[in-house]
């Protein structure tokens, strides 16, 4: 990971987070636009993180705090990338580290159920809830 930098997204780096996304075989919600990326930008308890090789978006993660508790979504690795699971853990450290401005106490993450995910989020120091499970709901659908 010796040249890949965790920084917050710019509005160029927006299309690129979604191939991202893409490549990396999430499936697409109404949500997964330029437009609607470009919001969490502009919220102030909200931001997209990328991590860049060299310029090129290779990770992502998306903080968000509801004034009660942290979240992370999105973390992504691009294919290219999976294996180097430090870039993953670095992008989560960054997101919990952006979430503590807020004096957030406790993060969530909604995850794919895969041994990947619960291997890094494990060594991330989250703890899986199997009490749990996520329900989602399209607005006009």
């Amino acid at each position: 990971m010796q040249d890949v930098a965790v920084r917050i997204a710019e509005p160029a780096h927006l299309d690129a987070v979604l191939e991202l996304w893409e490549a990396a075989g999430h499936s697409k919600s109404v949500t997964d636009n330029v437009e609607s990326l470009a919001g969490v930008l502009a919220h102030p308890y909200a931001t997209v993180l990328v991590a860049l090789d060299a310029g090129l978006v290779v990770g992502s993660a998306l903080p968000a705090w509801d004034g009660w508790r942290g979240t992370v979504h999105r973390v992504v690795l691009h294919p290219q990338w999976q294996e180097q699971e430090d870039i993953g853990l670095t992008l989560i450290a960054a997101a919990v580290d952006w979430l503590s401005r807020f004096g957030t106490v406790r993060v969530g993450a909604p995850v794919a159920d895969t041994a990947e995910a619960r291997r890094i989020w494990d060594r991330a120091g989250f703890r899986h809830d199997p009490q749990t499970c996520r329900f989602t709901h399209d607005i006009g659908s």
